[in-house]
């Protein structure tokens, strides 16, 4: 499946370079914020923002010098984080909290192709925005679940308890896998590109694909989130 993605990202420049008039390329580096929308037995669940690293390179297909398709190509770190507190007091006037923690770290690589707008002159720098789909493929992820109590004794001293583990996460279709393979949806971001080649962008991703294994419209995960990039385009 990887190789499919990666002979399907080469196809499409490939068809679409052959009728372009100028063809650029380059690396982008960024960082990024993502959760998960989630529902179960129709409750949706709150999750927390999760930062990870996003790297790759683009192929940016001018047909004019206000517009271009721009397939690229990504190692994308996806996740989110969930937290679940309760407090309350015990039987002999202590305040117990117990608090359980769930990280999610997806691996992925990814293949967007958008269809970006740019305005004013190359040559005095543009402006730019752009959407488009995009898909991809998990290739590792890691759980990480902490459950940890908290005690306050009538007398003020305070006791802490905690343990921590984690685990691969497991990628497939059945009910005993965490995720599905593949994700897919689109892409929104914006941006300025200088007249040396240089640029940075604002991006949001949103996953319309259910990633939850056997899920359906009342139990769902689907990937969301935003970030920032920088790259540079060669013989802009």
């Amino acid at each position: 499946m990887k190789k499919t993605i990666l002979l399907l990202g080469f196809g499409i420049a490939s068809t679409l370079s052959a009728s372009a008039q100028w063809v650029t390329v380059g690396p982008e580096i960024g960082i990024n914020s993502t959760s998960f929308v989630e529902r179960y037995n129709g409750v949706d669940v709150s999750d927390g923002m999760r930062p990870g690293l996003k790297v790759g390179g683009i192929i940016d297909i001018g047909f004019t010098r206000h517009f271009s398709l721009q397939p690229g190509l990504y190692y994308n770190m996806k996740g989110a984080q969930e937290r679940y507190s309760n407090t309350f007091t015990t039987e002999n006037g202590s305040l117990r909290t117990d608090e359980v923690r769930n990280d999610f770290r997806i691996n992925y690589v990814e293949l967007p192709v958008n269809f970006q707008f740019k305005f004013g002159q190359a040559r005095n720098g543009q402006f730019f925005f752009g959407a488009g789909p995009y898909i991809s493929l998990a290739l590792s992820g890691t759980i990480t679940n902490a459950n940890g109590t908290s005690i306050i004794l009538p007398s003020g001293r305070m006791l802490t308890a905690e343990n921590q583990h984690s685990t691969s996460a497991r990628i497939g279709t059945t009910l005993t896998d965490d995720i599905t393979p593949l994700d897919g949806g689109l892409n929104l971001n914006l941006g300025y590109i200088s007249p040396m080649g240089i640029f940075v962008r604002g991006n949001m991703g949103l996953g319309v694909a259910n990633i939850l294994p056997e899920g359906d419209a009342n139990n769902y995960i689907r990937n969301w989130g935003m970030g920032v990039s920088v790259g540079y385009l060669f013989n802009h």
